[in-house]
This record gives structure tokens, C-alpha cells and sequence, in this order.
């Protein structure tokens, strides 16, 4: 009985009794934990569901010096591109709606990419290998898309930069 206790037993008794309830309570806060890391993986897998689409585009040079002469090697412009796109499916399916809208649609997306060896660093004169798909993947309208790269049929191309020289001529007209 009870009454038989001394006063130490009594002690380790509610000690004991104190200690299951901060056990029960750091349980809650386990689970309480665990179900909002839960949360937060099926939010992230939901968010991260993406889709492909593949579309085409084109790509041309346009320098923006006009002391330069920027050709592509062994190609004709603008270069046709086939392009597989990876994004987010909001993000894909507002690609794919913007895509289908009639020509006249200010709205209408197209795929056309401009590269400009000035803007990459290479305004000397000479023949550059410019790496296409990561061109495109650094592409910030891409990234205002939503979109990345995943492949595209064109992987390198050859560009050639030539400095212009302002001659004068003397041109006779002879009837």
C-alpha cells in the first residue's frame, strides 16, 4: 500500500510519472515533424512533375557591330532546329497554347534564336565553334518560358567573324 511508501519512493514516483509525459510529448513533436516533411515531399513532387514537347525552331546570326562580317560555315540561315523542351506541365501547357495561336497573334510564341558573337565575346576576327544546345540553354527567353533544352538536332556550328575596312573607291561611269 501507499501509505507503506517512504517519501523518496513517492519522489521516484512522480518523477517517473513526469518523465512518460515528456516521452509522449517529444513523440508528438516527432510526428508532428514527420508529417509536415511528408507534406513538404509530395509538394515538391507535385511541383516538379514536368513534361517534354518537342518543337522546331530556327537560329540566325545578328551582329550587333556593323564593322563586322558574321557568317556561318557550310550552312544556310536561318538554321532549322528541332528542339526537345523540358519544363514544368503549367509551364508546358501555356508553351503549347501560346504556340498554336494564329500567325497575326502578337501572343503567338516562336522558337527563333538570334546569336550575336559580340555578346558572346568573340568580335575578333576569326572562325569560332559556338555550342548550340548550351546557347539555347542559357537563353533567357527559355528561361522566362519555363523551359529547358534537353536536345537539339544541331549541335555545333562554325562562325566566322571579319572585321569590315572603310575603303574609298573612285568609280567611273562609262556610257
Amino acid at each position: 500500500p501507499r501509505s507503506t511508501l517512504s517519501s523518496s519512493s513517492a519522489a521516484s514516483d512522480v518523477y517517473k510519472r513526469q518523465m512518460q509525459a515528456g516521452e509522449s510529448f517529444d513523440k508528438i513533436k516527432k510526428l508532428i515533424v514527420v508529417a509536415f516533411l511528408t507534406l513538404l515531399i509530395w509538394a515538391y513532387a507535385y511541383l516538379s512533375l514536368e513534361e517534354m514537347v518537342q518543337r522546331t525552331g530556327t537560329l540566325q546570326i545578328q551582329c550587333s557591330r556593323p564593322d563586322l562580317l558574321v557568317t556561318v560555315v557550310d550552312r544556310v540561315e536561318p538554321i532549322r532546329l528541332d528542339l526537345l523542351l523540358k519544363g514544368q506541365a503549367s509551364a508546358v501547357a501555356e508553351f503549347k497554347k501560346r504556340w498554336h495561336l494564329p500567325s497575326g497573334d502578337p501572343q503567338k510564341e516562336k522558337l527563333d534564336f538570334y546569336y550575336d558573337p559580340v555578346e558572346e565575346g568573340l568580335a575578333s576576327p576569326g572562325t569560332y565553334t559556338v555550342n548550340v544546345l548550351e546557347f539555347l540553354r542559357e537563353s533567357e527567353r527559355l528561361r522566362l518560358l519555363g523551359l529547358t533544352v534537353e536536345s537539339c538536332s544541331v549541335e555545333t556550328i562554325e562562325v566566322r567573324v571579319e572585321k569590315l575596312v572603310e575603303k574609298n573607291l573612285i568609280v567611273h561611269c562609262r556610257d
